[in-house]
């Protein structure tokens, strides 16, 4: 015995039970008395981007057989396609109006994030190949049909919120990734700076050595020189030693304090970027613990979130996504069908 998953109303539905010899029809009559309708359906099955309309007296897993190792790309589909043989205008007199459906409380936050639930049966009796159902079976109330339809319309709004929440997330995560970006790109800067004021402080204290080195060259020479030369000369010689490297050493502390100066500069853009750096990491914290009472309907608690939690987390705390449900495409369809 095997199973079929055919998807009826965007909710898949599992058929088990099924034999080589279970015709679609059996398949069609066991979905239609499931969901508990009447009317004409077929049975449509898709692979890839083309459709084709199963014949009352096809065999589904045959059909799969047939396609080899693309059978598992296969999709069944249950298409209704009108309503009964048996109704008429004397039976739609005969039915009785259906009471007004009670209101079902919306389910709890903590429900919101479930997906749709496969549904599954066997295929009784009347659906084995020897057993003919000329008559549709009776169909179950109709309040059941109605709520399992809006349970359908809240899960799928649930399932909307979720998205909506998780593209919000995704957002700050980004935001974190940029400013943990910047935050890179200004902590190399700040390096950068460092080597440069490091650079300046060296090469300054080598002028201030050469400086020291030249200024007692000059007492030598005017000391060997003695009378020889006038005093003035000598003096105008020192005078401009003196004077060029005062100049120098001046060039070099203008450097220097623009290198501090770009240094201030630095640190406090950097400041600035860390304290936005922390707002987000408390906001996505904050988001993360929505998502987590949303899951679970608890709160967590705070002395394990306080030790476990590290000071800064980093952009790789990602969220799970949650599974995408496809909606299949409807296309055009044979007059072909089964009446149930």
């Amino acid at each position: 015995m095997m199973e079929l998953k055919v998807w009826v109303d965007g909710v898949v539905r599992v058929v088990c039970g099924l034999s080589e010899e279970t015709s679609c029809q059996d398949v069609v009559i066991a979905l239609a008395q499931a969901i508990g309708q009447t009317g004409r359906y077929v049975l449509i099955q898709r692979l890839r981007d083309t459709e084709r309309q199963l014949l009352a007296t096809e065999r589904p897993l045959e059909s799969l057989a047939k396609l080899g190792q693309h059978g598992n790309e296969v999709q069944f589909f249950l298409r209704r396609t009108g309503p009964s043989s048996s109704d008429g205008p004397n039976s739609k007199q005969e039915r009785a109006t259906p009471l007004p459906l009670p209101k079902h409380p919306e389910p709890e936050p903590s429900k919101r994030s479930q997906p749709k639930k496969a549904l599954t049966f066997s295929l009784g009796p009347s659906t084995s190949p020897k057993t003919k159902c000329p008559y549709p079976s009776p169909c179950p109330s109709p309040v059941s049909d109605a709520h399992l339809q809006e349970e359908m319309g809240v899960l799928e709004q649930a399932m909307r919120r979720n998205q909506a929440e998780l593209a919000h997330e995704q957002y700050w995560e980004e935001e974190l990734k940029a400013e943990v970006e910047r935050e890179r790109g200004m902590r190399r800067k700040l390096g950068e700076l460092h080597a440069k004021l490091d650079d300046c402080g060296r090469r300054l204290h080598e002028f201030s050595v050469r400086s020291a080195q030249l200024e007692q060259e000059i007492q030598r020479e005017t000391q060997a020189q003695g009378k020889a030369k006038g005093p003035e000369e000598s003096l105008d010689a020192v005078k401009e030693e003196l004077w060029s490297q005062e100049r120098h050493g001046t060039e070099l502390e203008e450097q220097l304090s623009e290198t501090d100066r770009a240094l201030e500069k630095a640190e406090s853009l950097l400041q600035a970027k860390q304290d936005e750096l922390e707002e987000l990491n408390k906001e996505l914290r904050q988001c993360n613990l929505q998502q987590f009472i949303q899951q679970t309907g608890v709160l967590p608690d705070h002395n394990l979130t306080s030790v476990e939690s590290p000071p800064r987390p980093t952009a790789k705390q990602f969220l799970g996504h949650p599974r995408n449900l496809q909606n299949p495409l409807v296309s055009s369809l044979n007059p072909e069908g089964v009446y149930v």
